[in-house]
C-alpha cells in the first residue's frame, strides 16, 4: 500500500457566497454486471463531477460478484 499526501483544491461555493468548498463525490454500490446497473448514468455522473473539479471517494461494491446460480438461491431465501 502506498500512502500519498494530497492537498485538495477548494473552489468557490455554489451554496454560500464568498466561501470555499471541496467537492467530494462518493462512488459506491455500482454492482457492474448486474441487470440493474446503469453504466450510462454512472458515466454521466462521473463526467459531471469531473467538470466540477470534484474528488471521488470509492466506497466499494463496484462489481456484482454473485453468479447466476447464487442469484437464484439468494432470491429464494425467506427472511
Amino acid at each position: 500500500m502506498e500512502i500519498k499526501e494530497v492537498v485538495p483544491k477548494a473552489a468557490a461555493s455554489k451554496l454560500f457566497n464568498g466561501k470555499q468548498e471541496v467537492r467530494i463525490v462518493p462512488i459506491a454500490d455500482i454492482q457492474y454486471g448486474a441487470q440493474g446497473c446503469d453504466v450510462d448514468l454512472l458515466k454521466e455522473k462521473v463526467k459531471w463531477a469531473m467538470g466540477e473539479g470534484a474528488y471521488f471517494l470509492g466506497l466499494g461494491d463496484y462489481t456484482d460478484v454473485a453468479s447466476p446460480g447464487q442469484r437464484k438461491q439468494l432470491s429464494q431465501i425467506n427472511l
